[in-house]
């Protein structure tokens, strides 16, 4: 299994989402073989390099911290390749999209229990609601590494994983205040006793941001979102467990107060896991547990109409054979209780991952899952490829096919009482191929993609139906370059070229251009600053229609101050440009703000 870490030098290392995007591999193959192997390590000094392809996109939290994002989610919003729709301060609409694919082909993990929920028509992430008491790592697959884990994750998956516990501070209080009236505060803090670790933390958000255009009516109008999260995780030696408790109110209609739009919907979740694993002689296995309450309460629902129930219960086991082979297997419980109907659903799945050295520059792989799924044609998912070292890089290629029914909820989306018979499960064959070069601290990667599905599932007209074929064709690119000790100058690129048949020339809120560029200079230990720019071209969503998103350039500017060892100042500038954009229908961005705050760290 390769492990990306990053840690700070002799001067203060201000590690951006970017930077980790070009020191790893862009894509090739979902972490899924423990082996003893040598980590990668990351720093302002060396890279050290292992033969293997299997290779995750990695953001430590302490890379987040760094980089000054507000969020991980911000991190993931300046992938190129990656578009978060809405955002948090309207989290109700904020899904994740990877090249091209549907938000409800993103799978989305915390300590391997999924955050789909199983209350939303299309159990799709949806970040709003999702509000974490501590900091996290990272870890990013997209397209055909995800083949193991299942029909939600034929675009990707996305793993929230709590660090180890020699990685994790002892006590953590951060407190976060924006010039448009939103605040945060979270605290976190560990206990070691003996060989077992408890960390607590709790976080809450206030924010309201105000002066933002409604785009049909042209009024400015506030929006508001609150949200509380309090939770904890154990580790002992061979156990872990994870258990977090949230709830998150939010508006979720654009009409003005006095038009009547005072509606919230309020969100209760419980979501835990305990599992049990030996890394040493690779195996591991837990039980998790996901309940989603929703409610819509205001004038436009009227106080608790509209509620919505989701349940998961799961087990899954992984077990390594010969250190070239792994198996995995597992079973899932859901069900999911709306206004009108009272649906259950389980599946039962199994998996096959294969990794082998034919030379000690040429590696093979290969997997295989299969689903049983209740009232639904049963699916396969399939993977192979290969990776060749260089002496200054390596190149690779993966292909991938996948198979999805349509969700239970699908079924009845729009028609709540009456089964849709017509949907047909959705299949994808995709490939994928790329170079990376890696020559000192000089980074380049590029990466080729494509994808052809049959049978998209789309919402069109109020309803799910299939649409014929969506064809998605792209490219990847970026680096990092060095300018001299303390600069380093950084950017990506990708262009997403797709079809959905019959008329729409693009997927709806995925940009056919998308960019990044990033400058950090650490002039001190003490001082490190931060320019970055994205861009991001015009797009369209079939909600109210075609609407057009407009293009737009979001700038930011960012210092942090470290007096001490323990002490972080930081403030940033965000919009600089200060444009008006929105990146789902109805859901404006935000105009120009500062954010400040400060973080007071003591690790153990």
């Amino acid at each position: 299994m390769v492990i990306v870490n990053s840690y700070k030098g002799s001067h203060m290392v201000r590690g951006n989402p970017l930077l980790l995007l070009s020191y790893t591999l862009l894509c090739c193959k979902a972490v899924a073989v423990d082996q003893k192997m040598t980590p990668i390590t990351i720093s302002a000094k060396r890279i050290d390099r292992r033969p293997t392809s299997y290779q995750s996109q990695i953001f430590t939290a302490e890379d987040q911290e760094q980089s000054l994002d507000h969020s991980h989610l911000e991190s993931i919003a300046k992938i190129p390749s990656i578009s978060i729709n809405g955002g948090s301060y309207r989290g109700s609409d904020a899904k994740i999209q990877i090249r091209g694919n549907r938000a409800e082909h993103t799978l989305v993990l915390f300590d391997d229990i999924p955050l789909n929920d199983p209350g939303m028509i299309t159990e799709t992430f949806v970040s709003g609601d999702w509000q974490n008491p501590w900091q996290t790592d990272l870890h990013i697959l997209k397209g055909p590494q995800s083949v193991t884990h299942g029909p939600n994750a034929l675009g990707g998956v996305i793993h929230f994983q709590t660090p180890e516990p020699n990685q994790l501070p002892k006590h953590r209080t951060s407190v976060e205040k924006t010039t448009q009236r939103s605040q945060t505060a979270s605290h976190q803090q560990a206990f070691q006793i003996g060989s077992t670790c408890l960390l607590a933390g709790i976080s809450g958000t206030d924010q309201s941001q105000q002066g933002i255009q409604n785009h049909i009516t042209g009024n400015a109008y506030d929006i508001g979102f609150r949200s509380l999260s309090t939770g904890f995780h154990i580790r002992h030696k061979q156990f872990k467990s994870t258990w977090l408790f949230q709830e998150g109110r939010s508006p979720f209609d654009s009409r003005t107060p006095a038009q009547g739009g005072d509606s919230s919907q309020v969100t209760h979740r419980i979501l835990g896991g305990i599992f049990y694993g030996n890394k040493e002689k690779g195996w591991h296995g837990g039980s998790h547990v996901q309940q989603t309450l929703r409610k819509d309460i205001g004038p436009y629902g009227g106080k608790n109409r509209g509620q919505l129930l989701g349940l998961q219960l799961g087990h899954t086991w992984s077990k390594a054979r010969h250190q070239k082979l792994r198996l995995h297997g597992g079973v899932v419980f859901a069900k999911h209780n709306r206004p009108s109907v009272s649906i259950r659903q389980h599946r039962i799945f199994q998996a096959i991952e294969a990794i082998h050295p034919l030379t000690k520059k040429f590696i093979i792989e290969g997997g295989i899952r299969y689903d049983i799924i209740k009232g639904a044609k049963n699916s396969f998912n399939t993977s192979a490829g290969f990776s060749y070292l260089l002496k200054t890089g390596q190149l690779y290629s993966v292909a991938k096919t996948g198979f999805r029914p349509p969700s239970i909820l699908q079924i009845y989306g729009g028609q709540f009482n009456r089964p849709n018979p017509n949907l047909k499960p959705e299949s994808s064959i995709g490939l994928e191929g790329g170079y990376r070069y890696t020559q000192g601290q000089t980074q380049y990667n590029f990466a080729v993609f494509t994808q052809s599905t049959k049978n998209l599932i789309d919402w069109r007209n109020n309803q799910y139906i299939n649409i014929s074929r969506q064809q998605n064709w792209g490219i990847e690119v970026s680096a990092s370059l060095p300018l001299q000790e303390d600069l380093t100058v950084g950017g990506g690129y990708t262009l997403l070229l797709a079809h959905a048949a019959p008329a729409d020339k693009q997927p709806a809120r995925m940009p056919k251009h998308k960019g990044l560029l990033n400058l950090e200079y650490t002039p001190s230990k003490t001082w490190a600053f931060v320019a970055e720019g994205i861009f991001q071209s015009a797009t369209t969503d079939t909600a109210g229609g075609t609407h057009r998103l407009r293009g737009h350039f979001l700038g930011k500017l960012g210092a942090t101050y470290k007096p001490t060892p323990q002490w972080d100042i930081f403030a940033k500038v965000e919009n600089i440009a200060n444009v008006r954009y929105e990146t789902a229908y109805g859901f404006a961005g935000l105009p120009r703000f500062a954010l400040f705050g400060a973080t007071y760290k003591v690790m153990s």
